[in-house]
């Protein structure tokens, strides 16, 4: 068996400290330690230096008192515990499950609330019943053609979105501004269209975002301080796309999971067809979305041997080696891995045994330049799409 689950490597240790024993200890902003971590050890192969991070980010705050630091930091692991789960098919639900319930009894024992642009999308969805938006006030909010010169089909989107994620009334969506937040899918559905704005009503929406980022400086400074606040001069008038194929047309045509779906994949030639938990969580039929992208020629089947390059990790590339009974070094890197595999007739019957375990996908290379084009595009879109979540 691989060791996948080994209680090895990195450490999630949260160190013990003593109570506060006079009032000159209180005005340094010391908190009395109440709290016993109960994780050990736990072994996280493709996000251990995310994790590791967040471990120590949740170390600093314990040692200067700093339970804001360390309420954010645990939510930020579990994040990133999350992620890796999903990437492993589920291997580390205990594991999860453990952390979880760690941070539980940190917040009940502090009365800490988990942060709020990194509840779970249902949870979300309750809390913004009782919690006041910072977004527009009904008086404020004008329908998304005043902001948006767009393709009426672009503005459909955008409300189908609100309305799947819960938030056609507002209630919360400032938060998906946020580095995990739902304003990066806002994105990819804007940047398949031509589109320019209205820059007066913009300048509403810029405005009431700082406000809200302002807020949130004061409320939880680890996370806003360093937040970015949005100016009307840094946006343009005009967001053209400059598109030599047909593949706008085709991504215009997919339904809005099939269209995020599509952008799961992100570069090189290759793809698993794996989505993100952003995807899914709108509602995704995997086997149906990529049937649909082989018809409209986006894709095809492969079994090419390059394609390791795209797909793997070293880390399983390696340990199938180990199974068949082919040699590669530990320290090499995928590249070096293929390259010397493809030197003997031995290394390539090894490749294509691996390959044969995959489903892969080929992205039609007529597309590749413009793709780039749009995904390129979406870095200057998504300032745009972070003002409009605050409609």
């Amino acid at each position: 068996m691989t060791t996948v689950l080994i209680l090895i490597g990195v450490g999630l240790v949260v160190y013990l400290f003593r109570k506060k024993k006079n009032s000159e200890s209180q005005t340094t902003g010391r908190q009395e330690n109440k709290f016993h971590s109960k994780i050990n050890q736990l072994y996280f192969p493709d996000r251990v230096d995310t994790i590791t991070w967040h471990i120590d980010a949740i170390d600093k705050g314990f040692k200067n008192g700093d339970l804001g630091l360390v309420n954010l930091s645990y939510a930020k692991l579990i994040e990133s515990i999350r992620q890796q789960n999903e990437n492993e098919k589920g291997k580390y639900d205990d594991a999860l499950k453990t952390v979880k319930v760690e941070y539980s009894e940190f917040r009940d024992i502090y009365n800490l609330e988990y942060p709020q642009q990194f509840l779970p999308p249902t949870e979300r969805k309750k809390k913004s019943a009782i919690t006041k938006s910072d977004t527009l006030s009904i008086s404020e909010r004008k329908d998304l053609t005043s902001y948006l010169i767009v393709d009426n089909n672009a503005v459909t989107d955008i409300r189908t979105l609100f309305d799947i994620l819960g938030n056609a009334d507002g209630f919360n969506r400032e938060f998906w501004i946020t580095d995990k937040g739902e304003a990066k899918l806002l994105t990819k559905l804007l940047s398949v269209y031509s589109f320019s704005i209205n820059t007066q009503n913009f300048n509403t929406l810029v405005d009431k975002a700082n406000r809200f980022i302002k807020k949130m400086r004061k409320e939880a400074p680890h996370y806003w301080d360093e937040f970015p606040l949005y100016s009307i001069t840094d946006l343009s008038e005009s967001y053209p796309l400059n598109i030599k194929t047909d593949i706008v047309q085709k991504l215009q045509s997919l339904n809005i999971s099939e269209r995020l779906y599509f952008f799961d994949f992100s570069f090189g030639k290759y793809w698993t067809g794996q989505s993100s938990s952003q995807t899914r969580n709108i509602g995704l039929d995997e086997k149906q979305a990529i049937k649909k992208l082989v018809k409209l020629d986006l894709f095809s089947e492969s079994n090419d041997a390059e394609s390791v390059l795209d797909i793997v990790g070293k880390r399983e590339l390696k340990e199938f080696a180990d199974g068949v009974g082919f040699e590669l070094k530990k320290s090499w890197t995928v590249e070096k891995m293929f390259d010397h595999a493809m030197t003997t007739d031995q290394g390539k019957d090894f490749l294509k045994s691996f390959v044969s375990t995959k489903q892969i996908w080929r992205f039609n290379n007529k597309y590749k330049e413009d793709f780039d084009s749009i995904v390129a595009n979406q870095a200057k879109v998504k300032v745009i799409a972070d003002l409009i979540c605050m409609v």
